[in-house]
């Protein structure tokens, strides 16, 4: 995406839409808060535990509304996006060490039925399609910093 930055896409994607889709985020913690009360996710995966992407989801909407505004300031919508990123990284720190290192949550860990679809949509797409979004925002607002 940095190579291809000139991309005339860029330019013709408004810089809300990526913004606004991260919104998905929410509903996909309030479907884990579910699947923990289910017993199949451990605590710390939810927005209960020490997963906060939910705060993310909720906080896109507002934010693509001020990148929709006449002159949004391109470092707040930067400083989201970087801290998004962070929050998806940990997100699947938290996802990675429950199932692989679950001692170091004090659990037994996430259980083989996560191995299975939807649960793979997790690791294989969404959290993917997450960083991809935050990427595509950046490079669109460090195009349009430039200019």
């Amino acid at each position: 995406m940095f190579r291809n930055r000139n991309h005339s896409i860029f330019t013709a994607i408004p810089l809300a839409l990526p913004i606004a889709v991260q919104s998905f985020r929410a509903v996909i913690e309030v479907l884990f808060y579910f699947t923990f009360l289910n017993e199949i996710l451990p605590v710390q995966v939810t927005f209960e535990g020490a997963n906060y992407d939910v705060l993310i989801g909720l906080s896109a909407i507002p934010m693509a509304v001020y990148a929709h505004r006449a002159n949004p300031s391109k470092q707040i919508l930067l400083a989201w996006n970087i801290i998004g990123i962070l929050v998806v990284l940990f997100a699947a720190f938290i996802f990675i060490t429950s199932f692989y290192f679950p001692t170091i949550w004090g659990d037994a860990g996430i259980p083989l039925e996560f191995n299975q679809f939807p649960y793979l949509l997790l690791p294989t797409f969404l959290m993917p399609f997450a960083v991809f979004l935050h990427v595509s925002s950046i490079v669109q607002l460090t195009q349009k910093v430039r200019a």
